[in-house]
C-alpha cells in the first residue's frame, strides 16, 4: 500500500492589499504611533498578512456569547447583500465599538474596509486606535476616517474594499475599530457598521504555544453534525485532534455519556489557529476547517468554529465548557485511530501542525508531534511508501513556491529517515500554489490552502 503526504508551506505568507483607487474617504492621520518611518510612495502597495482576521487568530473582547454577530466583519469571507455587523445607534452621533485582540504583536502596515450593502449604514466617521497590551483602556488614536456618502446598493450586493494607508507603520497587541453616526443620520435607519475590516502587516517575534485541549460547545451545527453539538480537542505540541460527538449528559466520563462518534478532526496549531480536516461517515473526502479560543474568561471561554465544504462555508460562535476530558469513543467500544480511518475511508487526508520559520525549510520543534504519528503509521504499515508533496497558497511567485515547498518536503523527509523511517520509502515533490482547495481570495481560504495531506495510492 503507497500513500502520498504533502506538505504543506506553512508560513502564513502575505498577501497583496488592494489596489490604489480613488478612495471614498477622507483620511485625517492621527499622531504617529511609532518611531518615524519613510512614507510609503503612492505608487507601491504594502503587502501582508491580515493580522486582525479570525483565519489569522484575531479576536473580538468586548463582547460576550450573546452578541455573535462581530464575527461576521473579521471572518474574511463576505456574502453578497449581507451584513458584516451593525451595533444599535441611539440619536445621531451615537458611537459602538470593537476591541481585536490579534493574535500576538504585529506591525500594521494598511487598513482596508468594505461598507455595508445598505449605503445608509456605513458610519458618518470611523476612528482606528491601538494598543501595545492585551488588556486596559491605554489605547493610542492611529487614523480618523471620514466616509463620503456611499452610493446605492450594488448590483452584486458587495461593495469594493476601500484602501487606507498610513504615513507610518503601527505597532499594535489590539486595536479598537469606533463607529459614529450613519449615513441616514438615525432618521430611519437605527444601526451602524461595516461588512469587513482589514489589517494589513505582518507579526513579530516568536507565536506563543497554547494548549487548547478541552470539551467545546457549538451548538449550532457549523461543525458538530447530530443535535448534542460537542467537540472534543486534545493537543500535543502543536498537533491537535479530536472528535465531534453525539451525547447526552450521564454518568460517562465528563458527565457525559457518548452514543456516537459522528466526524473526526485531525490538524495543528498555527498561530494560535487551529486549522483541521473534518471527516464523516460516508464522505468521499474531509472538509477543511479552522478554530480560534478566544482568551480565557473567568466565567466563559469564547471560540469561533468555520468548516469550509466545497461551495459553502459556515461558521459559528461557541464557548469551551467546564466538563472533564471525554476520550472520542463510544462508551464502551475501544478507540479508533483518525489518520488510520482516514486512510482506509478515503484515500487521503490533510494535515496541519508541521510548521516552520518564516520564509524557511526549517522545521519548528512543535512540528514533531504531527511527524511522529506518521513514522508511527508507517512502522505499523511496513509496505507502504509516502511521497511528501508541498502546497502553498497563491501569495508569492511561482518559482518561490515551488523552491520553499520542496525545501520543505525534503526537511520532512530528513525527519522521518531521521526517525528510523527507510528512506526508499519516501520521495518527495512540491506543487505550490497548483492544486489550493479553496479560492485564494481572503485569509481565511490562504490559510487552509497551506497544507499537509496524505494521499493513498
Amino acid at each position: 500500500m503507497a500513500a502520498v503526504l504533502a506538505l504543506a508551506a506553512c508560513k502564513p505568507k502575505t498577501h497583496q492589499a488592494p489596489p490604489a483607487k480613488d478612495a471614498q474617504v477622507s483620511a485625517v492621520q492621527a499622531p504617529a504611533a511609532a518611531p518615524a518611518a519613510a512614507s510609503v510612495p503612492a505608487v507601491v502597495q504594502p503587502r501582508g498578512t491580515d493580522v486582525a482576521s479570525l483565519a489569522a487568530g484575531a479576536f473580538v473582547t468586548n463582547f460576550d456569547d450573546s452578541e455573535r454577530g462581530w464575527i461576521g466583519v473579521l471572518n474574511g469571507v463576505i456574502k453578497p447583500f449581507t451584513s458584516g455587523f451593525l451595533t444599535a445607534m441611539d440619536g445621531k452621533e451615537q458611537s459602538s465599538h470593537l476591541d481585536i485582540l490579534m493574535a500576538r504583536p504585529a506591525v500594521i502596515e494598511s487598513f482596508g474596509y468594505q461598507g455595508d450593502p445598505a449605503p445608509i449604514y456605513l458610519p458618518k466617521r470611523i476612528e482606528i486606535a491601538a494598543s501595545d497590551t492585551a488588556e486596559g483602556e491605554n489605547f493610542r488614536p492611529v487614523k480618523t476616517l471620514l466616509p463620503d456618502a456611499p452610493t446605492e446598493t450594488p448590483a452584486s450586493g458587495i461593495r469594493d474594499e476601500v484602501p487606507v494607508k498610513l504615513e507610518a507603520p503601527v505597532h499594535a497587541r489590539r486595536l479598537r475599530i469606533t463607529y459614529f453616526g450613519n449615513h441616514d443620520d438615525g432618521a430611519v435607519a437605527n444601526n451602524h457598521g461595516l461588512a469587513q475590516f482589514h489589517a494589513y502587516g505582518h507579526f513579530e517575534g516568536p507565536a506563543s504555544q497554547r494548549d487548547i485541549s478541552g470539551v467545546y460547545s457549538f451548538p449550532q451545527g457549523a461543525i458538530t453534525p447530530g443535535q448534542s453539538g460537542y467537540l472534543i480537542l486534545r493537543q500535543s505540541g502543536s498537533n491537535v485532534e479530536g472528535c465531534t460527538l453525539d451525547a447526552a449528559t450521564g454518568g460517562g466520563p465528563g458527565g457525559l455519556v457518548v452514543k456516537a462518534v459522528t466526524g473526526w478532526l485531525v490538524g495543528g496549531l498555527e498561530d494560535g489557529v487551529f486549522r483541521f480536516v473534518r471527516t464523516e461517515a460516508g464522505q468521499s473526502e474531509g472538509a477543511p476547517g479552522a478554530i480560534v479560543v478566544g482568551p480565557e474568561r473567568k466565567n466563559k471561554t469564547l471560540a469561533y468554529a468555520a468548516l469550509l465544504k466545497p461551495g459553502e462555508f459556515k461558521d459559528e460562535l461557541g464557548q469551551k465548557t467546564d466538563r472533564g476530558m471525554i476520550p472520542c469513543e463510544v462508551t464502551g467500544k475501544p478507540p479508533v485511530d483518525p489518520i488510520d480511518q482516514e486512510l482506509t475511508q478515503h484515500g487521503r487526508m490533510a494535515l496541519y501542525g508541521i510548521n516552520f520559520d518564516f520564509d524557511s525549510a526549517k522545521l519548528r520543534g512543535t512540528s514533531a508531534p504531527v511527524l511522529d504519528k506518521v513514522g508511527a503509521w508507517l512502522k505499523a504499515h511496513p509496505d507502504a511508501k509516502l511521497g511528501i508533496e508541498g502546497h502553498t497558497d497563491d501569495s508569492g511567485t511561482a518559482a518561490h513556491n515551488q523552491t520553499l515547498s520542496q525545501g520543505r518536503a525534503d526537511a520532512a523527509k530528513a525527519y522521518l529517515v531521521g526517525a528510523g523511517i527507510a528512506a526508499d520509502r519516501l520521495t518527495t515533490a512540491a506543487f505550490g500554489a497548483t492544486q489550493p482547495l479553496a479560492q485564494n481570495d481572503s485569509e481565511t481560504h490562504r490559510a487552509q490552502n497551506r497544507r499537509v495531506e496524505i494521499v493513498k495510492r
